[in-house]
């Protein structure tokens, strides 16, 4: 497949067919890693995944304060959700 590369301030662009980009899984604003393939004189463009998100433990003073957090700011967080008026 051929595309035409165009000039984006100092650097070059070249657009990705939506059939690719969604056999690839690739949505605007994603992350990709490009790399050069000396052996074919080309680019390789690799789509990033996510990193894995951290667990973090839970501590008990932790949920204490967001159980204190909800009391005291239940109504607003309602309010603000659109389960109340």
């Amino acid at each position: 497949m051929e595309r035409k590369l165009f000039r984006t301030g100092n650097s070059l662009t070249v657009t990705i067919p939506p059939a690719l980009a969604s056999e690839l899984g690739l949505k605007a604003g994603g992350l990709v890693e490009l790399e050069i393939d000396r052996e074919h004189e080309g680019l390789l463009i690799k789509r990033r995944k996510a990193p894995e998100p951290i667990e973090a433990p839970v501590t008990q003073e932790f949920a204490r304060w967001v159980d204190g957090f909800i009391d005291r700011y239940d109504a607003a967080l309602k309010k603000l959700s659109g389960d109340q008026p």
